[in-house]
């Protein structure tokens, strides 16, 4: 709504000089003088556009003071590639619990919903997962990611199971592009200074070289990704963000 001059026409008489009312205080005039229709429901539109531009404007600042809040969310669980690597992980519950609190203070909230499965042959291909963020004003923004069923653990899990697992991984995806989140191990200060200058192990090189044939990823892509000229020179502090890196090309 811009500052300007308006005037309408209502039962022959001009109003003038209407700024800066809002849509609402034109839209409460116009019933008012009985304005036409046509007029009436123009500024209808008008009202409700306005409304909606200053939702997305609070919607922004709330997640602009939401950047100021957040912090690392710290690893709380342990898991294993197909190449039985370990690496780290937080799940979704703790990430939840970080992200609340601070939530909160910006009047914003998430929900999660999905779509009905897509099938293939008769069998769940994949499940479209959707993170909503939401904002007090009523402005939300949706983020998206496929959970996808991983085959090799059929017969090792129920169906039940397997889907949960994909879209407990898509919630955790979704909620963490939403939010621009960032996940870190709990070390202390002594270890991760410890592990500084220091590159990963043979074992650990072999075990990236299987991963990244089993996924198909690109090499040099990869590397260049990490900054190195080979695997031989990625630091033991950056060897968990090659696993899951790695992993998220394997989900794609």
């Amino acid at each position: 709504m811009t500052r300007t001059q308006a005037t309408l026409e209502m039962d022959s008489k001009p109003i003038e000089a209407l700024t800066p009312r809002t849509p609402v205080e034109l839209l409460a005039l116009a019933i008012e003088r009985n304005l036409d229709t046509d007029k009436l429901r123009a500024l209808m539109a008008l009202e409700r556009e306005w409304r909606a531009d200053k939702a997305k404007a609070e919607y922004d600042a709330a997640m602009a003071h939401f950047g100021t809040l957040k912090q690392v969310v710290k690893h709380n669980r342990t898991g294993r590639t197909a190449g039985n690597t370990t690496f780290t992980y937080a799940d979704f519950p703790a990430m939840v619990k970080a992200v609340t609190p601070w939530l909160t203070q910006c009047g914003l909230s998430f929900s999660h919903f999905q779509d009905t499965p897509t099938m293939v042959e008769g069998k769940i291909s994949f499940i479209l997962v959707h993170c909503r963020i939401q904002h007090s004003s009523g402005h939300s923004q949706d983020f998206d990611y496929p959970a996808i069923l991983d085959d090799r653990l059929a017969g090792k899990m129920s169906p039940s199971q397997l889907i949960q697992l994909a879209v407990t991984y898509a919630k955790r995806q979704t909620l963490a592009m939403g939010l621009g989140l960032a996940t870190s191990e709990d070390r202390s200060d002594d270890d991760s200074h410890s592990q500084m200058g220091e590159t990963i192990s043979k074992e650990q090189v072999s075990d990236l070289e299987g991963l990244i044939d089993e996924v198909k990823a690109d090499k040099s892509g990869f590397l260049r990704y990490l900054g190195v000229e080979s695997l031989e020179d990625i630091q033991r502090s950056a060897y968990t963000k090659a696993v899951r890196a790695l992993e998220s090309k394997r989900k794609k």
